[in-house]
């Protein structure tokens, strides 16, 4: 087997990266963009010990799922039917649980809303020069490669209109000043809060975009970490302080680093999800809280909530919302989550976590192990780091139910939320 050679495949399922998987001989080939039971000519492009990368060439029997030809770098999975898309990440969900923790769990139906497309109320955008001048677009899947777009197609309509307004600028006039290196839009569906992210504070082009760019907020974050998209200080430039967010019955003010969930029509499902699981007069703990917002949804069920977060751009926006929203039952704990459950006297019948990629640290699981709470709720954005968690926290819990939530629709990402209670 040498690498360029072409062969004619056929995949026989969908890996958890969404790439068709062929045999070749005794070797697995991982072909991006090919569906289960499609025939393709698949070029090899590298040769591993115990597996091959290929690409397609061509395709000779289309699956009755391809759903479209056409391909977007940041929307993975445009190419399948939605349908099946849902039913992928069941498989996913329930086959990673199974591999990593040794859980055999029931798998609920995906959650989704009705918008496949166009419902990203934040995009990150990666600046870089090449023919003499500055280029805006994404980053190609798994690479530095940038893709110069004119829209985004998961982006609501009024960030792909600041796109094409950047995009004209930097087509019509030279911009040169290499320490512009992102750009990050943030939006409540109306408005627009924009991030110029720099290499360093002297950035002699702000100037340009203050006159000639229009936003209702303007930041620019300085970024000290080249491994990182932002840095952790934000000069507030132009126009307004926060990104004002009406999110069902809840008001919240976000300002430039406050985390907030990217799709509100899924949150709204899985917070109510979340919702559903906490009994009235339960005292809750809503760890990695970012602004508050699980914390708000489940106030008006829960006795008390004691909501945990460490960024202060959250919790100042978190503080913000809960006076707004008029919620007496909420206090707010600005530190991280380990430092929190190690606090005497801190106790509650549920928590809920909702962490970062990377998930719980051993810390945080012994303390769970240690002085265990009747209910725990975990939300993830990342299968495999929930899963290792789960393999931990099985020895004291037990898994009442796994719920997929399609957050981040035609793509490969996967947000679940799991109810364990106490064994």
């Amino acid at each position: 087997m040498i690498e360029n050679n072409t062969y004619e495949l056929t995949a026989f399922e969908l890996d958890y990266q969404g790439q068709g998987i062929c045999k070749l001989n005794d070797l697995l080939v991982f072909v991006p963009k090919l569906l289960k039971d499609e025939k393709a000519i698949v070029r090899i492009k590298k040769v591993k010990k115990n597996y091959c990368e290929g690409e397609i060439v061509s395709i000779i029997e289309p699956s009755i799922d391809r759903f479209s030809t056409l391909t977007y770098p940041n929307a993975t999975l445009y190419h399948l039917n939605p349908k099946e898309e849902l039913k992928w990440q069941e498989r996913i969900t329930k086959e990673t649980i199974k591999k990593i923790s040794d859980l055999d769990v029931k798998v609920n139906q995906t959650l989704a809303g009705s918008k496949e497309t166009n419902y990203r109320n934040k995009v990150t955008l990666h600046v870089r020069f090449f023919n003499d001048r500055l280029n805006l677009g994404v980053f190609e899947n798994k690479s530095h490669k940038l893709n110069q777009i004119d829209e985004d197609i998961l982006a609501l309509p009024v960030i792909n209109e600041k796109i094409k307004q950047l995009n004209k600028l930097f087509s019509t006039v030279t911009l040169t000043d290499r320490s512009l290196e992102h750009i990050v839009l943030r939006t409540n569906g109306i408005e627009v809060l924009t991030i110029f992210v720099t290499s360093k504070k002297q950035w002699k082009e702000k100037e340009f975009f203050l006159e000639n760019y229009e936003s209702a907020s303007i930041y620019q974050n300085i970024k000290e970490d080249s491994a990182k998209n932002l840095g952790n200080r934000n000069i507030f430039l132009k126009g307004k302080r926060t990104l004002d967010v009406k999110f069902e019955h809840l008001k919240f003010k976000l300002y430039p680093q406050a985390f907030f969930q990217i799709n509100f029509e899924a949150s709204i499902l899985m917070y109510d999800y979340i919702k559903s699981n906490v009994d009235n007069n339960d005292v809750v703990i809503d760890a990695y809280a970012g602004v508050s917002s699980i914390g708000q949804y489940v106030s008006d069920v829960a006795s008390k909530v004691i909501s945990i977060e460490s960024n202060h751009d959250a919790v100042i926006s978190a503080k913000e919302s809960i006076e707004v929203n008029h919620i007496k039952n909420l206090e707010i704990l600005e530190q991280t989550v380990e430092d929190a459950l190690k606090t005497d006297g801190l106790k509650a019948d549920v928590i809920v976590f909702d962490p970062p990629k990377a998930g719980l640290n051993q810390t945080i699981i012994d303390a769970l192990i240690k002085n265990p709470v009747n209910k725990i709720i975990y939300a993830s954005c990342d299968l495999k780091s929930l899963s290792r968690d789960l393999m931990y926290l099985k020895e004291v819990y037990e898994v009442e139910s796994v719920q997929p939530v399609k957050m981040f629709y035609r793509t490969v990402e996967n947000e679940t939320v799991v109810v364990l209670k106490l064994k």
